[in-house]
């Protein structure tokens, strides 16, 4: 089992470094919230894409058509992308990171879970690594 390739013994759960995927939609939102920046009523328009900046880049939402006009709500209950990359933008990734952290994000759990990692925020790493956050890793 040692020497097995596909690591049986590798505890995935806290060890292995995964995106968080739609979970962090939220922490954008709260930190949204918490800024006084997030109006839930407000309702953004979902084509199935998001254009941003000068190249025009296009980033996707999991519904190719769309979701329509959202409220706050119905996007968390979708899991819009769109909408939540547009709250996202609103707030800035400092704010994200801010927020992020105090959910604890970024940090070991307290735990004693001797081989836990601490895991990745995004904008710390990516200035580590002495690249510039764009507008679209928010």
């Amino acid at each position: 089992m040692l020497n097995d390739p596909d690591l049986p013994l590798y505890d995935r759960a806290i060890q292995a470094l995964y995106p968080p995927g739609s979970i962090f939609k939220i922490v954008s939102s709260l930190a949204n919230l918490e800024a006084d920046g997030l109006d839930t009523h407000e309702r953004i328009h979902c084509t199935g894409s998001y254009t941003m900046g000068l190249e025009k880049r296009v980033f996707h939402c999991w519904k190719l058509k769309g979701h329509g006009w959202l409220d706050f709500h119905e996007a968390v209950a979708q899991s819009c992308d769109v909408y939540f990359y547009q709250v996202a933008l609103k707030v800035g990734p400092s704010m994200i990171e801010k927020f992020a952290k105090s959910v604890g994000l970024g940090q070991r759990s307290g735990v004693d879970l001797p081989s836990e990692k601490k895991g990745l925020l995004p904008l710390a790493w990516k200035t580590s690594i002495g690249q510039h956050w764009q507008g679209g890793d928010t």
